[in-house]
């Protein structure tokens, strides 16, 4: 199966949104090294490409763990990097994850070609599917998908959060109930239709 090849607006759209993320990144990474004190030992200032990439790559989804494990950095570096440029992520986020959103389509516009492949040889007789056929590269589109949400900032799985109520809670709960209750009260007259 042949690649997928993207229409050139949308490679020069690619590259672009890649150029003015790295020119913002290099840009900030020389604003801190001019701010830092010479002595202090930066990563920006040794190898401000290591520094740079790291960002990149964080800004496209991709999780501190994957840093240290896939790309080899350590996970110190990794933690300090991201913390100190903390306040420009959300920015070089946006960026990313019109990068990511790109992978992402581009996943799944193969997933489809692969099942559409798929569709015709099993039309053909050639091949009887079986679910292995295509769940590598729908865990590819899964994972594009995360790393897409993640470079965009939402959510990417919910959790619920309990309100633990002390005693002191559940007090002030029952005086509240009872002063409101006593405020509402209205004054009726008791009627007994038994006695006529």
């Amino acid at each position: 199966m042949a690649s997928i090849k993207y229409p050139v607006k949308v490679e020069e759209d690619k590259a672009a949104i890649k150029h003015e993320l790295l020119a913002s990144i290099e840009d900030e990474l020389r604003r801190a090294e001019a701010a830092a004190p010479p002595h202090v030992k930066l990563l920006e200032r040794y190898d401000p490409q290591k520094a740079a990439h790291i960002l990149f790559l964080h800004s496209q989804g991709k999780s501190q763990t994957c840093l240290v494990k896939k790309y080899k950095y350590d996970r110190a570096t990794v933690i300090r990097i991201i913390s100190t440029y903390a306040d420009q992520l959300g920015k070089w986020r946006e960026l990313g994850g019109k990068l990511a959103s790109y992978s992402y389509l581009n996943i799944t516009s193969l997933e489809e070609d692969m099942i559409e492949s798929v569709r015709d040889d099993m039309d053909s007789g050639e091949l009887k599917p079986t679910f292995k056929d295509i769940k590598d590269i729908s865990i590819a589109k899964a994972n594009s998908s995360r790393e897409a949400m993640l470079a965009r900032g939402e959510a990417t799985s919910i959790s619920r959060e309990e309100k633990v109520w002390t005693d002191d809670d559940y007090k002030k709960l029952m005086e509240q109930a009872r002063n409101q209750m006593a405020k509402d009260v209205v004054p009726a007259e008791v009627v007994d239709l038994n006695n006529d």
